[in-house]
């Protein structure tokens, strides 16, 4: 199986994520992608778009991002695409009351 990732993930830091591919003998395509992180090279359809943790979700909503996330969202839309949100948040969360109770940011 071969997918497309968007040049503009950042290299070594999604290294779980390609390990997982190594080892399921799923090759890793770089392009630029027109939206989300990873698609499929035969059905450009649905897209995935990562996020690290539900803090990076809630920064693209919330914060000076947020134009930039609405025109990738608008784009998808558009184009008849159906953008999943990934959020990898880690174990900490397993249920939307977890989510309730995380923890606020720090200004930094």
């Amino acid at each position: 199986m071969i997918i497309l990732e968007d040049t503009r993930q950042q290299i070594g830091k999604h290294k779980l994520k390609h390990e997982y591919f190594e080892q399921h003998g799923i090759v890793v395509k770089r392009t630029k992608l027109w939206v989300g992180d990873y698609t499929l090279p035969t059905d450009q359809s649905v897209c995935i778009d990562t996020k690290f943790s539900l803090q990076e979700l809630i920064s693209d909503v919330c914060s000076k991002h947020h134009e930039t996330f609405k025109k990738e969202l608008l784009r998808a839309k558009e184009s008849g695409i159906k953008l999943v949100i990934l959020v990898e948040h880690g174990e900490d969360i397993k249920t939307m009351e977890d989510v309730l109770f995380l923890p606020k940011p720090t200004k930094t």
